[in-house]
């Protein structure tokens, strides 16, 4: 029996789509810009779902309530920055454009 070119298609989008599914976890860590560590997690965990199904759901997990490296880095922007408004080094005004171009 020959597999003809219908199925060799059906089996392509079946594969295409299951890679997504697996790809889904480690966009979103990706996009959050978690740190490297915990992206790697993502990685392997969602990656050992195509063994363990339940490791795909652990990645998605992590992936979503995994701390933005992003938040911590701007937290250390402003509070270098309130230290050298304090210093007396820069305005207030200074101060406030730079917090906004910070927070945005």
């Amino acid at each position: 029996m020959m597999i003809g070119f219908i199925e060799i298609f059906f089996l392509f989008i079946l594969i295409f789509l299951f890679v997504l599914l697996i790809r889904w976890p480690i966009s979103i860590a990706e996009e959050r810009c978690v740190s490297e560590t915990v992206l790697n997690t993502v990685r392997v965990l969602s990656w050992l779902g195509l063994i363990f199904g339940v490791t795909w759901v652990i990645a998605m997990i992590v992936a979503l309530l995994a701390e933005s490296q992003i938040k911590s880095d701007s937290l250390d922007k402003l509070e270098k920055l309130n230290s050298l408004r304090k210093a007396k080094v820069i305005t207030e005004a200074e101060f406030q454009k730079e917090k906004k171009k910070i927070l945005k």
